[in-house]
């Protein structure tokens, strides 16, 4: 991994998982636990560190995943973590590292398959699938509630896999069926309205929280009026402030809108040029941090930190 996604292993806390209730599904609570889980998911192809961070926070690493399509220069290339413990597993999916190209021909290969996913992300969900089922399937892991995170195409992934153990039988019920919920981080949007209505119609909404964080543009796309559409509950977070409960949709919508956000984050590039508006601080203090800081908002929005920061507890109050 590189260093834009990778976090230097002290930055990781020691109670990322405190509050955490496997009983509560998708309730906001859960959602920094999910958070640092997608984060974590970056460290999949050094298992040895995610090991100790899932020792850290009480969970047993049962994999980490590692799968490319065949082919000199992979199209796909997906990674991901399986961690357990008595009362719960869970599922977290890397998303897009700037400096791998399978990752960015994923991204970008937003034709339409017969189900209406974009393909770039079937074909990366299809290469580590048969892994995931088996891990999913054993005897440590099956039956356990199943929690499934992801940042960025990391999130795309975990709607395909929730949808994918929801319906398909020869997976579903190995792997213990329909997750109990599924978190996602500045996902963008994965297929089309009947594959929204397939997740719908599989009681997925309801266990689908979808951050978005600021003015972050990968939501926005691939457009929605090139007929994609996003599922889920979507949990909006304004820049520099933190998420709030009250914030979350009532229904599905398919915000943000790239028509709109686009626009903007043009005049303010032209206006404002340099790093723009406020953060909830601290968050990456390394050298990552510093480059990730002199992004254009709308870039700078989308990264992990800002996610995770933005679900941090406030700080105790002093005492008298």
């Amino acid at each position: 991994m590189s260093i834009l996604v990778a976090l230097p292993e002290p930055l990781y806390p020691a109670d990322a998982f405190a509050g955490f209730d496997p009983g509560r599904g998708a309730a906001p609570d859960n959602a920094r636990a999910m958070a640092w889980a997608a984060q974590a998911a970056y460290e999949s192809d050094d298992p040895d560190k995610a090991r100790r961070l899932c020792d850290r926070w009480g969970f047993e690493l049962a994999a980490a995943v590692s799968a490319a399509s065949d082919g000199l220069l992979p199209a796909a290339s997906t990674r991901a973590l399986v961690a357990r413990r008595h009362d719960v597993a869970w599922l977290a999916f890397q998303g897009t590292d700037p400096l791998v190209a399978a990752n960015w021909i994923t991204d970008l290969d937003a034709r339409r398959g017969a189900d209406g996913v974009a393909r770039g992300f079937r074909q990366a969900l299809d290469v580590a699938w048969p892994e995931i089922a088996a891990i999913l399937g054993r005897a440590a892991i099956a039956g356990r509630p199943l929690f499934v995170s992801g940042h960025s195409l990391g999130g795309s992934l975990a709607v395909l896999a929730a949808l994918r153990l929801a319906t398909e039988p020869e997976t579903g019920p190995a792997a213990g069926g329909r997750p109990a919920a599924v978190f996602t981080f500045g996902m963008p949007r994965t297929g089309d309205a009947g594959f929204a209505a397939r997740y719908d119609a599989c009681g997925l909404t309801g266990r689908t929280l979808r951050l978005v964080y600021g003015r972050d543009v990968v939501p926005a796309v691939p457009p929605s009026e090139l007929g994609f559409r996003h599922v889920g509950r979507r949990w909006s977070c304004p820049r520099g402030e933190r998420f709030d409960q009250a914030a979350i949709a009532e229904a599905p919508d398919d915000e943000p809108h790239l028509a709109t956000l686009l626009p903007a984050a043009l005049r303010r590039l032209l206006q404002e040029p340099g790093p723009a508006g406020p953060h909830v601080g601290p968050a990456r203090t390394d050298a990552a941090g510093r480059i990730i800081d002199a992004l254009p908002g709308e870039l700078r929005d989308h990264i992990p930190d800002r996610y995770w920061t933005a679900l941090a507890r406030p700080a105790a109050a002093p005492g008298p």
